[in-house]
């Protein structure tokens, strides 16, 4: 899988250089599209890397630019298994996970 672009933001320490293609500045709305399309369950189980701990992206994500809206689910085989034995167990399943990224070119 293709590095996310928090990542790559983070390799740079946050900074973002303007105008320089393959940097931070690059992390658009498209940028992010694209990465979820490549990181897709459907995508990378059919590479030879694919395993229980491969993180990818849900189907059904959204991005929409104009509304500033940006929506996608990570997860992994071996916690999706793990979520399911804990539902069949009878225990209340309770997750709450929130993070923001603000993709702007000042860097915040």
């Amino acid at each position: 899988p293709q590095p996310s672009p928090a990542a790559i933001r983070s390799r740079q320490g946050g900074r973002v250089r303007p105008g320089r293609k393959g940097d931070a500045a690059s992390c658009s709305y498209a940028v992010v599209e694209q990465w979820c399309e490549q990181n897709e369950r459907a995508k990378l189980v059919l590479q030879p890397g694919f395993k229980d701990h491969t993180v990818y992206v849900v189907s059904g994500w959204e991005i929409d630019s104009e509304t500033a809206w940006v929506t996608y689910v990570l997860t992994s085989e071996k916690l999706m298994t793990n979520l399911w034995h804990i539902k069949e167990s009878g225990m209340p399943v309770i997750l709450c996970v929130d993070t923001t990224h603000r993709l702007v070119a000042e860097g915040h």
